[in-house]
């Protein structure tokens, strides 16, 4: 059960960026185990193998050609995978997080080939298969393989270590059946060992994005008005410290624009709270279709919003009251029918205090209500 709950998450909305995530830590892990290798295998030839050629120290001439063989290619691509990848920095995303993972499976696949190399001269050499273990239980462990690529990459493996094996044993071929064994069991154990990594990962994963995903529910309810999905005055406390001290800093202008709707509480004894609910609903969704992205409408409290409008200046912010009247005033409310709204405006004053803003744009609406009615006023 617990097997296909994980099989569950890792087919689940958070998929792209549960791989996005394997592929970032792979990459570091790869980065790593290159730079090691490209150490140690060239400290291995310089002050190991070079000398032993030089000298004629030679015990077995076959075990030693595939050592260094095996040596020089790992040290090789190392080096040149290296180089490329300080080179080449992709960010891993959605859209091109495919190819990554193929140039990661294609480098840890040379790699083990080169391993493998290694791992048969030192067999050859000593009758050890510790090489081999050592390499694939570290691979298990440390690399993030998707089920289908470890299955083939431990199974052809496997076969690739027995068949080359064969290949070097003296008679008939055949290798000892108890090698075989020990060859299939190890490479079995490190498939199993990389699916509990795997899926210890996706789990910890799963329930990281479940926390995220928490937070962000309890940040919405918070800071989003519930019935009209717009923000609520305790994100404008946020919103409002930001541009004044984005003003402040990069000398920029902003205006805020705050409007109530006329004659509201008539709306609500007349058609009831529902209706009247669902006036404020629409003139939210209108106002907020019409303003920018980088423009915020806020909800006040009761029929009263307020619109930050960032980059504006106070001959701009009028226009927009106007339109933002213009709107409201010519749309027809189911029910309801026509409605009104009444604008007050003004721009941020250098190194003032949001109150003192907001007691001149709640002035300014003040005003438009004295005189009237469904009209902007600047403060």
């Amino acid at each position: 059960r617990n097997f296909k709950k994980l099989q569950k998450r890792k087919r689940g909305k958070f998929r792209d960026l549960f791989i996005i995530e394997l592929l970032d830590k792979n990459r570091s892990i790869i980065k790593t185990i290159l730079i090691v290798f490209t150490v140690i295998f060239l400290i291995f030839i310089v002050f190991i193998d070079i000398p032993r050629f030089k000298n004629g120290i030679l015990f077995d001439l076959p075990a030693y050609i595939w050592i260094f063989s095996g040596r020089v290619s790992i040290f090789t691509f190392s080096f040149l995978a290296l180089i490329v990848s300080f080179i080449f920095k992709p960010v891993i995303t959605k859209s091109n997080y495919r190819p990554i993972r193929i140039l990661q499976q294609i480098i840890a696949s040379i790699i083990t080939l080169a391993l493998i190399v290694n791992a048969v001269g030192d067999y050859i050499l000593t009758g050890s298969i510790e090489t081999y273990i050592g390499v694939f239980l570290a691979i298990g462990i440390l690399f993030q393989m998707t089920d289908i690529y470890s299955f083939f990459f431990f199974f052809l493996s496997f076969l690739l270590f027995i068949g080359t094996l064969a290949m070097v044993t003296p008679g008939d071929g055949f290798i000892p059946i108890g090698l075989f064994v020990n060859c299939f069991s190890f490479s079995l154990f490190s498939f199993i060992i990389s699916r509990i990594s795997y899926y210890s990962e996706l789990n910890k994963f799963y329930q990281k994005m479940i926390i995220v995903e928490q937070k962000d529910k309890l940040e919405e309810l918070s800071t989003v008005d519930q019935l009209t999905k717009v923000y609520n005055r305790r994100k404008f406390n946020d919103l409002i410290s930001n541009e004044i001290e984005r003003a402040n800093r990069y000398k920029h202008r902003f205006a805020v624009v705050m409007f109530d709707i006329d004659h509201f509480k008539q709306v609500n004894d007349t058609y009831g709270h529902q209706t009247g609910d669902s006036v404020l609903v629409e003139i939210c969704s209108l106002v907020k279709n019409n303003l920018r992205k980088t423009d915020s409408i806020i909800r006040w409290g009761g029929e009263e919003f307020v619109v930050i409008a960032a980059e504006t200046t106070l001959p701009n912010a009028r226009i927009l009251g106007e339109k933002l009247k213009a709107l409201v005033s010519s749309h027809t409310f189911p029910e309801v029918g026509l409605i009104t709204a009444s604008f007050g405006i003004s721009d941020y004053i250098n190194s003032e205090t949001a109150e003192t803003l907001m007691k001149r744009v709640d002035s300014a609406l003040y005003s438009a209500k004295e005189k009237g009615r469904n009209r902007v006023e600047i403060a």
